[in-house]
């Protein structure tokens, strides 16, 4: 009789069975593969973009009429083609940095460096039964990577990396320049449309469910429909990228990690002079990170915290 029904089944009810039977949960390689695409996509383009037409077109308009005296890109072409140029390589950089955390895993070795004469867990660590190692304090297990990370935030799909003690401070300085580089973008851009289409005049234009119309009633060029898009999704990214900034700034104020705020922890908060070094170390080499993001030595190890002692009650 079983086979039967089966046999006998409608193409509505095999459907059915097919839906309730899959699994709409995102896998994680493919949320991973989805944010660095997006990350590696507006990186790319707005660098092209900058590099090859949006300088190009508006200093080319510039120079008519004074080629003789600044050339045929008219004067700061290249000062501002500098400023593109290294306003990418530092987010690239910065990228590069927060992608290659492989510092933040907990290793076997991590544990025999305090504790190597004891087979048991430290006060204060975990087992992880995954990674088969003991974790320290702020430690904890990403499925996303496979390891347990040192002092862990959060899995970050924009960079596909867990952000943790070592490249926190990259991972910050990456967001800053995203931030710097997309309101690059969005003058240039800005700048590059309002020659053909200007902004005061237009400016409903700009608008995207307008944009929308007037390219399907062919008042909008091709051209320019993909340029307003690219204006808009850079737009996004920017938020984005203040969205992240603003909170790592807070919690790194605050003496936290993002698990930490959210459990409402709040034991490792050394002040807010040691919560910045604590990040980005001694501000002797630090200030270095806003045109480099080199391997500079951090204010601590990632393993060994202080906790802050609760005041006595009446106190």
């Amino acid at each position: 009789m079983g086979t039967e029904f089966r046999q006998r089944a409608s193409l509505k009810e095999k459907l059915a069975t097919h839906y309730h039977s899959r699994n709409f949960t995102v896998p994680p390689q493919s949320a991973t593969k989805g944010g660095l695409s997006m990350t590696g996509v507006m990186v790319v383009t707005l660098f092209l973009e900058g590099v090859f037409i949006l300088l190009p077109g508006l200093y080319r308009a510039q120079a008519e009429g004074e080629e003789a005296r600044t050339g045929w890109f008219g004067e700061g072409y290249w000062l501002a083609l500098l400023v593109v140029v290294f306003t990418w390589v530092e987010t690239v950089w910065n990228w590069w940095r927060t992608y290659y955390d492989v510092a933040n895993y907990v290793r076997k070795e991590t544990k025999q460096t305090y504790f190597g004469q004891t087979m048991e867990t430290p006060p204060g660590w975990k087992s992880c039964p995954t990674c088969q190692v003991d974790a320290p304090p702020r430690s904890h297990h990403c499925n996303h990577c496979g390891h347990c990370i040192l002092k862990r935030d959060h899995h970050c799909f924009f960079t596909g990396s867990c952000i943790g003690f070592y490249n926190q401070r990259h991972f910050v300085m990456f967001c800053v320049y995203v931030i710097w580089g997309c309101m690059l973008a969005l003058y240039l851009q800005l700048s590059y449309l309002n020659l053909s289409l200007p902004i005061a005049e237009t400016f409903y234009t700009y608008i995207a469910p307008v944009t929308i119309v007037q390219f399907l009633t062919g008042n909008l060029s091709l051209w320019t429909f993909l340029l307003l898009i690219h204006v808009y999704a850079t737009v996004v990214f920017m938020c984005v990228a203040i969205f992240f900034l603003t909170w790592q700034l807070v919690i790194i104020i605050r003496g936290q990690t993002s698990y930490e705020a959210w459990k409402m922890i709040r034991i490792y908060d050394t002040g807010l002079w040691g919560n910045i070094t604590s990040v980005f170390g001694s501000p002797v080499w630090s200030w270095a990170l806003l045109f480099a993001p080199l391997m500079l030595p951090m204010g601590g190890d990632g393993v060994k915290w202080n906790i802050k002692a609760k005041p006595d009650k009446g106190h």
